[in-house]
């Protein structure tokens, strides 16, 4: 497991990156109450962090084989599919609502998500460990992360304060 879920930080360096930048940004034009600016400011974002977590996932999720074979011998083939789905995961960094909420002072959005995503949490591994093993479980994971993601977005589209 530990072999297959070996990091390659290179997306996540960069959406920290933006993230640091971005939130600044975004907090300026929540006080001045500047919606389409706030949207101009996603789109950038969103628009770069695809231009670079895709390509990096494709290119990853291509040679796992080779990679962790290479870093960790044959002895570890087994971690390969876990390394793909680790690195599937790194596509849901580009879904970062939580820029925009803590700009907007709306932590609790983000904080209801992860509860919800933590209650979640233990049926779906043990429905994953059960329907795959390990896979599973990373699959389960990327079904919360995605999840909660997604309905942070959501949440955040809804909020009337900004339509």
């Amino acid at each position: 497991y530990s072999a297959g879920a070996t990091d390659i930080p290179l997306v996540r360096m960069f959406t920290q990156a933006v993230a640091v930048v971005s939130l600044s940004q975004f907090a300026v034009l929540e006080k001045d109450k500047d919606w389409e600016g706030i949207k101009a400011v996603w789109n950038r974002v969103m628009a770069s962090s695809y231009a670079i977590a895709v390509p990096v996932v494709i290119v990853l999720f291509a040679v796992a084989d080779p990679l962790i074979r290479f870093m960790f011998t044959d002895t570890y083939a087994d971690a390969i599919p876990i390394f793909r789905v680790a690195t599937f995961m790194k596509l849901a960094m580009i879904f970062n609502a939580t820029l925009v909420l803590r700009a907007m002072s709306r932590n609790d959005i983000s904080m209801w998500t992860n509860v919800g995503a933590l209650v979640l949490a233990v049926p779906m591994y043990f429905a994953g460990m059960k329907l795959g093993g390990m896979v599973g479980i990373m699959a389960a994971q990327a079904l919360l992360l995605f999840g909660s993601r997604l309905a942070g977005g959501v949440w955040m589209n809804r909020i009337p304060s900004h339509s």
